[in-house]
């Protein structure tokens, strides 16, 4: 069980119940999410191409083809009309949901905070809601001063016009959208999460990580949900992040900032490694966010007793964006993709492929045995909604894979002994697949 930090001296006992949450969470049961509630649509990376599928991981495909591994799409993120933004090298690339480029937009340079200017290849991009200006982050490493990486942040309108002097700059990072004219950012010394409303000059301070955690950790990827009562950010470093969520004590959405807020349901590296860009649901009930396997899904986040479902929803996606854009039918032709690879229809597949559904699970699978030291554990494949026709096993140890554990059975080592052993199933039908996580059991 993994040990996390408490919560500063004062927070009272409620803090120290919601504190706990922040422990392993052995009743939230993965499953594969064939049913997702939130509706709307989600954006994300896969094969290093934009593809959009709506909430419940159904009508996946592919908006772009031309993207490459030294060329790819990053960041998409997709306004409520439906227009999604991404970027593409220096490039932040405006497409519809039938992968029709709308425009190809090189950012203006933002100032640096050590005097001069920055540019290059946007790290971070975030449409607004109502597809007006796309947020991006430039990111450079200079010695100037100390050496360090160092941040910039502004606006440019999808149609290319204004400047940032016009809508307002900081040296903060990862922004996202509240409303149409107000984005979260975070960085800098003490890992804080700040307000920008466009135009202004200057930033609201919200809080640092240490004013809630000690000892401070890095805290970023913040995203406010629609209905402006929750937050949610990424916490921590390299393989060991986590999903935080908070309420909001009071109005985010406008005027000063609200007090700090408070714990709520957090997912301590659960689902799978590498966690990253939280993102709600248009009706905030739940949370997709990407992981090493794919896209997962976590619901009904305002239960403190952390009881909703965790779900792999789309495997093998990454850097998912949740809008409550429908989705449209496909066009019939093939997704496009601008830019530098053959102009705006160079995709490099002929046909619009069909949706890539996802299989759904009836019966969870089980590992099968007692879980001692010299014991064997055996999986049982699960029930499924339909006929299967490959299995793929993957054993887990507190929620995170066994170097060459792939198989049906598994022997109980000395490492396990104290922790949880699972088993991931992954299951193929034609062109569909699932994936379905054992219940967990201790090592005596």
């Amino acid at each position: 069980m993994t040990h996390r930090p408490g919560r500063i001296a004062g927070a009272g006992l409620a803090a120290l119940c919601a504190g706990a949450l922040l422990l392993p969470l052995p009743h939230v049961t993965p499953s594969v999410a064939a049913a997702a509630s939130g509706g709307g649509t989600i954006t994300y990376i896969k094969d290093h191409n934009v593809w959009i599928a709506r909430g419940d991981g159904t009508g996946a495909r592919p908006l772009t083809t031309n993207g490459t591994a030294g060329l790819p799409y990053r960041a998409p993120s997709q306004s409520d009309g439906g227009v999604i933004a991404a970027v593409r090298y220096q490039n932040i690339v405006t497409l519809d949901q039938q992968g029709r480029v709308l425009a190809e937009i090189d950012p203006p340079r933002l100032p640096s905070s050590i005097g001069g200017t920055m540019d290059g290849s946007p790290v971070n991009a975030a449409i607004s809601p109502d597809g007006a200006l796309v947020a991006y982050t430039f990111a450079e490493h200079s010695c100037t001063n100390g050496c360090g990486w160092r941040t910039a942040t502004g606006y440019v309108s999808t149609t290319g016009a204004g400047t940032p002097a016009a809508y307002g700059t900081s040296f903060y990072s990862d922004p996202s959208w509240v409303t149409n004219r107000r984005t979260l950012q975070s960085g800098g010394y003490g890992h804080q999460v700040m307000v920008h409303d466009v135009g202004a000059a200057t930033q609201q301070h919200w809080f640092d990580d240490g004013e809630i955690w000690y000892p401070s950790e890095d805290f970023g990827n913040t995203e406010v949900s629609p209905d402006g009562t929750m937050l949610a950010g990424v916490r921590g470093y390299g393989d060991a992040r986590d999903i935080m969520t908070y309420r909001i004590n009071g109005n985010i959405r406008s005027g000063a900032v609200p007090g700090l807020p408070d714990d709520a349901c957090n997912l301590d590296g659960q689902a799978s490694d590498k966690i990253t860009d939280p993102t709600w649901s248009p009706d905030s009930t739940t949370l997709a966010f990407g992981a090493a396997d794919g896209i997962w899904t976590f619901a009904d986040n305002k239960n403190p007793a952390c009881t909703g479902a965790l779900s792999l929803l789309l495997p093998g996606g990454s850097e998912p964006d949740w809008s409550a854009a429908p989705l449209s039918p496909p066009s019939g032709g093939e997704p496009h993709g601008g830019g530098q690879n053959g102009g705006p229809n160079g995709g490099a597949n002929g046909g619009q492929p069909g949706d890539v559904g996802a299989v759904a699970v009836v019966a969870p699978p089980k590992a099968r045995g007692t879980a001692r030291v010299g014991k064997v554990l055996r999986a049982t494949t699960g029930s499924w909604s339909t006929t299967v026709t490959s299995v793929r096993y993957q054993w887990l140890r507190n929620g995170r894979p066994i170097k060459k554990a792939t198989k049906a059975r598994y022997q109980v080592t000395r490492a396990d002994r104290g922790r949880r052993l699972s088993v991931r199933v992954t299951v193929q039908s034609g062109s569909s697949s699932g994936v379905a996580v054992s219940k967990a059991k201790r090592v005596r």
